[in-house]
């Protein structure tokens, strides 16, 4: 009897993959992770002395206006890959894991706060996309690069201050809700804490963090900027002023101006030129000072989002041998977000060293293990995580 052919079987938990790296196609044999970047040897190596010797920090990329897009530079895509992502947990209950949560941080000596969009849903102001989200008009999706203040760059300024004026108007009418105020109450029994936001509502200062103590690595739309303004040399009417503020020591309420906007239709300003600000040097129409993914590294005025970064850069150096707890809020899982962050400075900044995450979104809120997700909306969580932190003020 013949014998019958036996297969070739083929593992169940191994796919056949290439390499992610920019012009590697080395064919790899990897576990399927979500959200995983696999690597040849040979490139891992690479982009980690890359990281040594152009002085990238995979977890600042978002800081650098041009790689918002990306959020990488080309020799890395994508940046924020984490090695824990390779042992993720689902949440337990909410009440179990903020049991935890407190736990947690009365270990630690320090903490960082690493907050997205989601960390103001609960003040009423809206989130990017969803239903009501700053990202859709009539019902229909917008795409980011809508936001575009460069006319020689196709960008629109009408339309551009359009959905900026909307987001002012939307930020000034609310208030932080009472979850930023637990979170400064839980943090400010620590050794250090530091804000790390890609909010630009400028929430944090108006609950009462130090503004010393955050960095805003998109900026926030409490400053103004020349719509001109360019680091770049031979740039067609370019502007090298500073920044200035939204609102005057005058004027808290900056002359109202923002809330004198006409829209059409089309969420376009009609009356731009008598509402927009202009630029103290060179007069023409100013713009926030906060980066987007149609502006380039030399488009954006550096003068306060990089001493934040910097502050947070020399906080990070005094703080490396101290019990560290991250507190992300409301992140998400967008691309543009600053969930692997997180994960990024415990796994390369303190190297796991007694370094944890408390991831709090009512979505996915998936860790690695030994690290917490609280399955709740940012204002709940924070008031129930500082109950368990302060028990005895019940």
């Amino acid at each position: 009897m013949a014998k019958k052919k036996s297969k070739k079987r083929v593992r169940a938990v191994e796919i056949l993959t290439v390499c992610a790296a920019a012009g590697c196609n080395e064919k790899l044999i990897v576990e399927p992770m979500e959200e995983s970047t696999p690597l040849c040897e040979k490139c891992f190596e690479r982009i980690c002395l890359l990281c040594q010797t152009i002085g990238l920090h995979w977890f600042s990329a978002h800081s650098i206006p041009s790689f918002i897009s990306w959020s990488s530079h080309p020799e890395i895509l994508p940046p924020s890959t984490s090695k824990l992502v390779s042992s993720r947990t689902s949440p337990a209950q909410p009440a179990v894991s903020i049991e935890v949560a407190a736990s947690l941080l009365r270990q630690a000596q320090c903490v960082c706060i690493v907050a997205g969009a989601g960390a103001s849903a609960d003040s009423g102001v809206p989130v990017f996309r969803g239903p009501s989200g700053f990202y859709r008009v009539n019902g229909i999706d917008i795409p980011m690069d809508a936001i575009n203040f460069h006319q020689d760059r196709q960008g629109d300024l009408a339309l551009a201050w359009g959905y900026l004026l909307k987001m002012m108007q939307s930020f000034d009418e609310k208030e932080p809700h009472d979850g930023y105020k637990a979170l400064l109450k839980m943090v400010s029994t620590k050794d250090s804490f530091f804000v790390f936001t890609s909010n630009i509502d400028n929430y944090f200062v108006r609950a009462g963090f130090p503004s010393e103590q955050i960095w805003e690595s998109h900026g926030n739309v409490e400053t103004l900027q020349c719509v001109n303004y360019s680091t770049s040399k031979g740039v067609r009417s370019s502007c090298s002023s500073t920044i200035f503020p939204v609102k005057t020591d005058n004027d808290p309420k900056g002359g109202e101006w923002y809330r004198c906007a006409k829209f059409g239709a089309d969420m376009k300003v009609v009356n731009l030129e008598a509402t927009i600000p202009k630029c103290p040097s060179c007069g023409s129409l100013s713009r926030p000072n906060i980066s987007h993914c149609t502006d380039l590294p030399e488009d954006i005025c550096l003068e306060k989002k990089g001493l934040q970064e910097k502050r947070f850069r020399s906080w990070v150096e005094e703080n490396k041998g101290k019990r560290l707890l991250v507190i992300e809020v409301g992140c998400g899982i967008s691309e543009h977000s600053l969930r692997d962050e997180s994960e990024l400075i415990c796994e390369r900044l303190w190297e796991n060293s007694f370094a944890k995450i408390v991831r709090i979104d009512p979505g996915n809120c998936d860790v690695a293990k030994g690290h917490i997700g609280i399955q709740l909306k940012a204002m709940e969580a924070l008031l129930k995580f500082s109950a368990a932190y302060f028990p005895q003020e019940e």
